[in-house]
């Protein structure tokens, strides 16, 4: 056993690139791996976990400002809800905090405990007076917005001030660059806050088990059905609060997984082409070292401890390396849920897949090693160099009669004078750059699909208009700055559509909104009225495809729509 040790430690000293090359390539492999591994391992759900602590609610409805409070009392027991709250009045209130000016639904609530949807107060205090509102820690640490900080809305006409009395972890918001924040003032606050047309009520129902998506559907349609057409004008589940929370670990576990396969692949190929590359240039070595007394498996040892020496030290460096790179991201899922961190990593895990990775780069490195193992030692030396391949010669001839240039003939001949290794080589450049398009590829289409959602690089300032300000008075002063080359006005409405269960949150654009930057994935952008687009999901639920005209409900009336994009 020494004699092989000494002979392979020799060995790798003279081939310091190639144990190089396997480090490096076994180190990004496994690290990407075990980042993957440690996230998908967590024992628990961070969501589930606040979810429960929280005591969130698993359905929220909205009900239109005119419906009729008692009707809205009598809902949870219509639905079999063990807790509830509300009806809580919530106003679309604007604010100016510095420079800056913001939109958030306001909830009014006096108090921020009860039996269903429990909001963490992570600073200051619950608000006590009606010129105190509590935000969501997100929404301040993303804007820069303090506790004690004087805010002041500009959405109704006389522009009250108001005092951030806390910060607060709400269960069913996600981050505040990725989603639409709450805020919170006491219900006797509301109405001064609210302006024209822009209140609705909300009330949360929690039950004794955690419902299914379509149960909590049946049970929004129960209370639909029992209350006047157009009493609901929205509602939200908690499964889906906790897939769009979840989405983010989700898409980086999938990058991370999927770019591991590809290295740890890509590492496997390289290895054999390695051992193959070696076994060619120590032909006549390998003769000696068999003459000398070295047996078969002794052969296959010293190849196989080259490659398992350089990748075990790369395995044991990258284990820790991913385990610890993996708990920024589970800080980040407990800090967005108000718990404490606690780091979270596996001996069992990393053992498993340090075994795991040396299995297959042993595997790699067998059949080559073996095939050096096999070679007779008189034939070896005698040859002193191994033998040229046949498939060489024969595309020489053909590349020759071709008349392709004499270089080039020469190279192909060169290139596959060995099928095998030539073959190894594709495929380690293949995965190689395939694990270079996951890794380059990937976060630009992210970047894409974000981009198209925000409307970045084509929108340059979004302005929010004050319900005291007349649509003609805002366009006036806008189109009054010479900055200005392009305004596209947006307002949302919700549309009734057959075979939707609950309505339809529709975006309504006037102007050139085709330079927003929407992403198409089929058909074209609307140019005349009644034409519209729609997101995959919705089209498939309804039953429709590009170029069907439907009917839609809005505010009572019926609107014919073509379906274009």
């Amino acid at each position: 056993m020494k004699a092989i040790l000494v002979k392979a430690i020799a060995d790798l000293r003279r081939r310091r690139l190639q144990a190089g090359v396997i480090f490096v390539t076994a180190f990004l492999a496994v690290a990407t791996g075990t980042m993957a591994l440690t996230l998908l391992s967590q024992t628990h759900d961070p969501y589930q976990t606040a979810f429960d602590a929280q005591k969130g609610a698993h359905l929220q409805v909205a009900y239109d400002s005119r419906t009729d409070p008692a009707a809205m009392a009598g809902t949870p027991r219509l639905i079999g809800a063990t807790a509830f709250g509300g009806p809580y009045p919530v106003t679309s209130l604007q604010f100016q905090a510095g420079n800056r000016k913001f939109g958030v639904d306001t909830i009014g609530r006096d108090d921020p405990g009860g039996d269903v949807e429990q909001l963490r107060i992570t600073a200051g205090r619950w608000p006590s007076t009606n010129d105190e509102i509590a935000l969501t820690r997100s929404f301040a640490e993303l804007n820069h917005i303090s506790v004690g900080q004087k805010i002041k809305v500009v959405s109704v006409s006389q522009e009250p001030v108001l005092t951030v009395a806390a910060e607060v972890v709400d269960i069913d918001e996600g981050s505040a660059d990725l989603s639409s924040q709450h805020a919170w003032t006491l219900s006797s606050a509301i109405p001064a806050l609210t302006a024209k047309e822009s209140s609705y009520f909300l009330m949360t129902y929690r039950f004794a088990t955690d419902p299914s998506s379509a149960q909590l559907q049946a049970v929004t349609d129960r209370i639909r059905a029992a209350l006047p057409p157009g009493s609901i004008v929205g509602s939200l589940n908690y499964v889906l609060v906790r897939n769009i929370f979840n989405i983010t670990n989700q898409i980086v576990t999938s990058v991370l997984i999927a770019f591991s396969i590809f290295a740890l692949a890509a590492t496997a190929a390289i290895v054999a082409n390695l051992v193959t590359g070696i076994v060619i240039s120590a032909y006549r070595e390998i003769g000696i070292m068999k003459a000398i007394g070295f047996a078969p498996w002794q052969v296959v040892a010293v190849f196989e401890l080259q490659i398992l020496m350089p990748a075990t030290a790369a395995f044991l460096v990258a284990i820790p390396v991913g385990i610890l790179a993996s708990q920024p991201l589970l800080a980040n899922s407990s800090h967005a849920l108000g718990l404490a961190y606690i780091p979270t990593f596996s001996i069992g895990l990393g053992l498993l897949t340090l075994a795991g990775a040396l299995l297959i780069v042993a595997l790699a490195a067998l059949l080559p090693a073996f095939r050096a193992g096999l070679l007779k030692p008189v034939v070896v030396i005698a040859n002193a160099s191994a033998p040229r391949g046949r498939s060489g010669r024969s595309l020489r001839r053909l590349a020759t009669r071709l008349r392709f240039p004499r270089p080039i003939a020469l190279g192909i001949g060169d290139a596959f004078a060995r099928p095998a290794r030539a073959i190894l080589t594709l495929v380690a450049i293949l995965l190689g750059v395939a694990t270079v398009t996951v890794a380059l590829g990937l976060p630009r289409s992210f970047t894409a699909i974000n981009n198209s959602e925000t409307n970045a690089g084509n929108v340059d300032v979004v302005v929010r208009k004050s319900p005291a300000l007349s649509d003609a008075d805002a366009l006036r002063i806008i189109d009054a700055q010479p900055e200005t080359a392009r305004v596209v006005a947006e307002t949302g409405d919700n549309f009734t559509v057959p075979g939707i269960g609950d309505p339809v949150n529709a975006r309504v654009f006037r102007g050139d909104s085709a330079h927003l930057g929407y992403m198409l994935v089929a058909g074209r952008w609307f140019s005349g009225p009644g034409e519209v687009l729609a997101p995959k999901a919705l089209i498939q639920d309804a039953h429709l495809k590009l170029g069907d005209r439907f009917s839609a409900g809005v505010h009572g009336s019926t609107v014919r729509l073509d379906l274009v994009g």
